[in-house]
């Protein structure tokens, strides 16, 4: 069995604390107009960090150093079913980023935003609640 590796980035603005986020389009197949984390998976033979920097570049302009990266969460699981195999992936946070951040894969993504569980936009209520939010990154 294949385990996919997939790496996701936690983007935050350093002066105000806002997450990047972006929402998917409503006509993929998986989470359809779910909000998620600029993310993607690993090339073969391509360090995490590297996939990483690559899909914050590839879906949102935002040019980050894999040095300024620090994992904060690892998850592992499998597909289901439809698709069979395991995936692991790799969660990173980082607050120094260069570029203006833009729906840079509109076909992916409909909606680019920046959220705070502390203003009540809602965004990532669902991982507060849950308790699920990563531990060494602080809530804004």
């Amino acid at each position: 069995m294949t385990t996919r590796l997939i790496a996701a980035v936690l983007v935050t603005d350093p002066d105000s604390g806002r997450l990047l986020t972006l929402r998917r389009s409503c006509h993929l197949d998986f989470a359809p107009g779910e909000w998620d984390v600029p993310s993607g998976k690993g090339e073969p033979r391509e360090p995490i960090t590297a996939t990483a920097v690559r899909e914050l570049k590839e879906e949102t302009g935002v040019v980050a150093a894999e040095a300024d990266l620090r994992l904060v969460h690892v998850v592992h699981g499998s597909w289901g079913a439809e698709v069979p195999g395991m995936f692991m992936a790799l969660v990173f946070h980082t607050d120094q980023w260069s570029g203006t951040p833009l729906n840079a894969e509109p076909h992916k993504h409909d909606t680019i935003a920046k959220g705070s569980c502390a203003n009540g936009d809602g965004v990532l209520d669902p991982w507060r609640a849950a308790g699920s939010w990563p531990g060494s990154l602080p809530l804004f």
